[in-house]
């Protein structure tokens, strides 16, 4: 099943349904919020690379990093906000976490997002 999904997200056209889902149709992506604010929603990786491994991604379509101007201020100051009080209360500043963005051509997926890990990576698994 996994094999199945990652040939299936390495498809062009999957990648953007699914990032046009996250702007237009999330309500039908199988995701299950953990936090929610006016810009950004986090949920759990669905091929998880680290015990704790949370993806937060805009509500609006960016596409990535470089396309955000000085109108992205109020976005990431939401993401600031939420990203710590996961951090908070999912207790992963003693045993340590990292903040991920892929850009470029590590970027596989065609819609900005970060990857809030926490833990040694799994094996076997990839960062993305």
């Amino acid at each position: 099943m996994k094999t199945l999904l990652k040939k299936l997200m390495d498809r062009r056209g999957t990648k953007r349904l699914i990032a046009w889902m996250f702007v237009h149709a999330r309500k039908l992506l199988p995701i299950t919020p953990l936090r929610e604010n006016a810009h950004w929603v986090a949920f759990c990786h669905p091929a998880p690379a680290y015990p704790v491994h949370i993806l937060i991604v805009p509500k609006a379509a960016v596409s990535n990093w470089l396309v955000l101007d000085a109108q992205g201020a109020a976005l990431m100051a939401d993401f600031v906000s939420l990203s710590q009080s996961m951090i908070r209360d999912f207790e992963l500043e003693p045993a340590g976490y990292r903040l991920i963005m892929n850009g470029g051509p590590n970027q596989t997926f065609p819609q900005l997002h970060f990857h809030l890990v926490a833990g040694d990576q799994l094996s076997g698994s990839s960062e993305e």
